[in-house]
């Protein structure tokens, strides 16, 4: 463990954020690898004062062995980052800055939800001196891995009575997992940024059930470019630790280079960098995540589920094309869905032995079945996708739970259904997805106590899932806890107040309440936010015959029909609101 303190440093042109880990030059970012950043904080750190080799080496590579090569290679890179003119030799001793720096020391504050003491304090700071800085002065851009470490459950328990949301189980350790930082300069290369980082979260998931709890991507794609800092990020996430990772590329080479920091203070623990031809890289990301896993001291154990085979080289252009499919999947619009299907098509095409493949085209399937592509063709498509992906690799808890997810909602093979969600779930406790379907599974079967269960679960490992949340919501209305269902669908809404979905099922949890007024107000707002999506409008006239405006309900009605606009209306929806008119043989007609 190294022994570089945090603050802010001015020299030239140039700005240093060492707890954000940022450098910039004027408005923009430099990237740097963890070691070249040390590399650049030690120098700094002197004062322009000249550093021994060795003592540079002994700071940035404390716990490791490593030849003069390494520290020449890191200021090569840092003199064409920063200019031939910014870092001067002292031939056979050491290095020095050329120009003045100026410092102040970093202050943290502590989020509001933190107790003062999980925060170190920082050095005093001459108070006068912060609100005259520039605004950009303090804004950073920190693309970030979290890890959580063994006392994050420490932390957990301080903030638990100013926090609504759920805690983590005792005993376990959180990881959260942000984006992968690209510093390949193209900008095209996102989607595979992205796909390190889902392939890592998995990965990790998957090292100890019952001891790891990894967050989700949902969650973690929050904090993509952000400008937040680690221990306020690190206590939003209830983590403990945080892992910084950037991806390079060349040809078909990648160099992953990732570093382990405690969120509290930002204290650097570890740093490992790996590089592998493209076709290796899901050897990488099980490197990565076992050399993690011991850092933080696991107890690795593998699941108790099939073992897998596909720990094998793939074709990179598959590869390459099932991180595209994720990508565009993620999106959840028509557009992308369609897209995404594109990709893992050729992604099976180019290597039919790939099982994540079949897995994503068969959730590809399963999404557009919900609306936007023909129900029978799709979710029979889902199945034989889901089922291949099974037949290449039995211990993919992604394809269990797709095979599930069909059958619960096109099948209707309940106790298949349920055997597969849990099978899922045994192969991949971390799996949020797993645990979120299954609930919804839960509910329908109005087995309301496990189905809360499930959705806690589910919203530990990805608390910031605008789906998981207002399904929660939906979850604990159809329990009857409808105090419980409105504050879920309420921090929801915090989230992304926007979603159309979120307010309709406010709308119905305010309809259980009899709180007709706030009902119709939801329905009408997601009818707005959905571009007057006919499904609100219709259960908004089921609720204004419910609280006694029959004129209106018959407005409304009258007004959808007339207008052509409710293909995508469940014919149960108009047979509830003639039937809450009392117009009991055109309900039947529409049954």
């Amino acid at each position: 463990m190294n022994n570089l303190h945090g603050g802010v440093f001015f020299f030239g042109p140039f700005r240093m954020d060492a707890a954000q880990r940022s450098l910039w030059r004027d408005d923009q970012p430099i990237p740097l690898t963890p070691k070249e950043f040390d590399t650049l904080l030690v120098l700094l750190q002197s004062g322009g004062e000249m550093v021994r080799k060795e003592t540079i080496v002994s700071r940035v590579w404390p716990d490791t062995f490593v030849s003069d090569s390494s520290l020449t290679r890191n200021v090569s890179v840092l003199r064409k980052a920063l200019g031939d003119d910014v870092i001067q030799t002292v031939p056979k001793f050491g290095y020095r800055l050329t120009g003045p720096v100026t410092v102040l020391p970093a202050a943290v504050p502590a989020p509001a939800e933190t107790a003062a003491e999980e925060i170190p304090a920082t050095e005093d700071v001459q108070g006068s001196m912060l609100p005259h800085l520039p605004k950009r002065t303090w804004i950073a851009l920190v693309v970030l891995v979290l890890l959580a470490g063994t006392d994050s459950y420490v932390g957990d328990r301080k903030t638990a009575a100013t926090s609504a949301r759920s805690r983590p189980a005792p005993g376990r350790i959180r990881i959260a997992v942000l984006p992968f930082a690209n510093l390949t300069g193209d900008d095209g290369q996102e989607y595979f940024c992205d796909g390190l980082t889902e392939a890592m979260i998995s990965e990790l998931s998957r090292l100890s059930p019952g001891q790891l709890d990894v967050i989700a991507r949902t969650s973690a794609m929050q904090y993509k470019h952000t400008i937040r800092s680690v221990p306020q990020i690190a206590s939003e996430l209830k983590v403990a630790y945080v892992l910084e990772s950037s991806l390079r590329e060349s040809d078909k080479t990648v160099r992953v280079t990732t570093q382990l920091v405690r969120g509290s203070d930002a204290g650097h623990l570890w740093t490992g960098e790996y590089e592998r031809e493209l076709k290796d890289v899901l050897t990488v990301q099980q490197q990565l995540a076992i050399a993690i896993a011991g850092e933080i001291k696991l107890k690795l154990t593998r699941t108790n589920g099939a073992p897998s085979r596909n720990q094998r080289p793939v074709d990179a252009e598959a590869y390459r094309d099932y991180l595209l499919g994720r990508f565009y999947w993620n999106r959840r619009n028509r557009e992308g869905l369609l897209r995404s299907l594109d990709y893992f098509r050729f992604a099976v095409a180019r290597d039919p032995g790939y099982a994540p493949a079949y897995a994503g085209l068969a959730d590809a399937y399963l999404v557009l079945g919900g609306g936007y592509l023909p129900v029978r063709e799709s979710y029979s498509q889902a199945r034989a996708a889901a089922l291949k992906a099974l037949d290449l690799d039995p211990g993919l808890a992604e394809a269990w739970c797709s095979l599930a997810y069909e059958e619960f909602i096109n099948e209707r093979r309940w106790a298949e259904a349920d055997a597969n969600y849990q099978r899922a779930i045994s192969l991949d406790p971390g799996y949020a997805t797993a645990h979120h379907w299954y609930a919804q599974y839960l509910s329908a079967m109005s087995r309301h106590d496990e189905a809360i269960q499930e959705i806690k679960r589910a919203l530990e490992l990805d608390p910031l899932s605008v789906a998981i949340n207002y399904n929660s919501g939906a979850i604990y209305t159809e329990a009857g806890r409808y105090g419980e269902a409105v504050a879920q669908l309420r921090r929801a809404l915090e989230i992304d107040p926007g979603n159309a979905v979120t307010h309709g099922a406010l709308a119905v949890a305010y309809e259980r309440k009899k709180l007709y007024k706030q009902a119709v107000a939801e329905f009408e707002t997601a009818q707005r936010q959905q571009g007057g999506y006919s499904p609100y409008a219709i259960e908004a006239v089921h609720v204004y015959a419910m609280a006694g405006e029959t004129a209106k309900a018959r407005a409304v009605l009258h007004h959808l029909l007339d207008s052509g606009n409710w293909a995508e209306v469940s014919p149960i929806s108009f047979a509830r609101a003639y039937a809450s008119l009392g117009k009991k043989d055109e309900a039947f007609r529409w049954l």
